[in-house]
């Protein structure tokens, strides 16, 4: 049981080297808490649940030699598009995802079920931001397997709440490391009052590569509301692409309230917790090349606080799959 705490440590271990303690709390920093959980929705099953910790830096200062990281780092922001101007934001994202079958109580799920997978990562954004721009680049690292004791941690919350215990963890995908990168780059389109509300809309390209997911991503998202921030206010933690959002420093007298539409399309040529193991073999499902995901939510920003409430739903991730993907998430985040 011991070792089930080493792949932890060595997360832990490698946020903390990534995120400077002299910036949390700094004017300009930014720490989100967030849940994404199945039991949010209306079933249970799949994408099941999914806890992070992330912090992102103020505005960084440019001075000195960049290191060998960086210099990729901004390579690949520049040819996305940002210019030499634009703000440079580095995030470090801690994450634990959890994913099961659908018939929890099976002690030997079909081979086309989905597999059983408890995933540690942690997420190492490089970002540059303008007022109606952001570019991003975000290396995963992290680890799959028993030695994480997902099943300890997922039966304990079940029976707790009195949910289904879950009997085929022993089928679960081996223990691996995880390295994945993942570029993106969004745009606001349009900004607008019509009346009392404003509105805005952006557009989103992604590519991934590496062994948690290898595929592209292109979404829209629709925000309206009494005030809207000028920001880029969702993450995507299942995916592997930038996990956090990176909100506008509040202003005096400037709290909002808004509601959000999201559609994403994403082009699957590998996602580990359906593929199963990259190394090894394991059990794994047939996947689906073409994934639709569809997220209505709710932001509430007072101060240096913001509340997000959010539902998604999933498109079908691989060809036996029954059940909808559904899930719900709540997140907090604080810029001083």
């Amino acid at each position: 049981m011991a070792r089930a705490w080493l792949p932890w440590i060595l997360a832990g271990t490698l946020l903390a080297s990534c995120t400077a303690p002299a910036s949390i709390g700094r004017p300009g920093s930014q720490t989100t808490m967030a849940v994404e959980n199945d039991s949010l929705g209306l079933q249970d099953g799949n994408y099941t649940n999914a806890l992070l910790f992330s912090f992102l830096s103020p505005p960084l200062e440019r001075a000195g030699e960049l290191g060998l990281l960086e210099r990729l780092a901004e390579g690949a922001l520049r040819g996305l598009g940002a210019l030499p101007a634009s703000a440079r934001r580095s995030s470090s994202t801690f994450a634990h995802l959890i994913f099961t079958p659908e018939d929890l109580t099976a002690k030997n799920p079909p081979p086309d079920a989905h597999p059983y997978a408890g995933i540690v990562a942690v997420d190492l954004s490089r970002i540059a931001v303008d007022p109606d721009s952001m570019a991003a680049v975000t290396l995963r690292l992290g680890f799959v397997g028993p030695a994480l004791d997902t099943e300890s941690i997922q039966k304990a919350f079940h029976r707790n709440f009195g949910a289904t215990r879950p009997r085929g963890w022993k089928h679960e995908i081996p223990n691996e490391p995880i390295l994945n990168l993942s570029v993106e780059r969004t745009d606001r389109f349009a900004r607008s009052r019509v009346g009392g509300l404003e509105w805005d809309w952006t557009a989103d390209l992604g590519v991934g590569l590496g062994t948690y997911f290898t595929g592209a991503r292109a979404g829209t998202t629709l925000r309206v509301g009494d005030t809207i921030p000028r920001d880029f206010g969702r993450g995507d933690v299942r995916s592997g692409f930038l996990a956090t959002p990176v909100l506008e420093a509040p202003r005096a007298h400037r709290d909002a309230t808004y509601a959000f539409l999201d559609l994403v399309g994403y082009g699957v040529a590998r996602s580990l917790p359906v593929d199963g193991a990259f190394f090894s073999e394991s059990r794994s499902a047939e996947r689906r090349a073409g994934v639709v995901a569809g997220t209505l939510g709710l932001a509430v920003s007072r101060g240096s606080t913001q509340l997000t409430f959010s539902f998604t739903i999933l498109s079908d991730t691989y060809a036996a799959q029954d059940q909808l993907g559904e899930y719900g998430a709540i997140s907090l985040t604080l810029v001083p």
